[in-house]
């Protein structure tokens, strides 16, 4: 046998073995556990509005544009009148 080919078919069982044992490993992890990743609630999250909240803040344009109401995800709640916004905390 050449070396290249014994270095394919070395190759091919490492491979092999790899497919053949990573189906039996993901049956041993537990399924339910009362430890979690200091990582598991990194990223994203949805932020929790009080009730009667709106989610919206002011918005104050540049130039002679009227101030609006704008979604977001901070907890204030924004009022407008005669042009003028204000938003307050909830």
């Amino acid at each position: 046998m050449f070396p290249s080919m014994r270095s394919v078919a070395r190759s091919a069982v490492v491979v092999l073995m790899f497919a053949a044992i990573s189906p039996a490993a993901s049956l041993l992890k537990p399924c339910g556990t009362p430890y979690r990743s200091a990582l598991s609630t990194f990223g994203p999250s949805i932020a929790l509005a009080a009730p009667g909240c709106a989610m919206k803040i002011c918005d104050k344009p540049k130039g002679g544009k009227p101030a609006d109401c704008l979604a977001t995800s901070l907890t204030y709640n924004c009022s407008k009148s005669g042009g003028h916004c204000t938003s307050t905390a909830c």
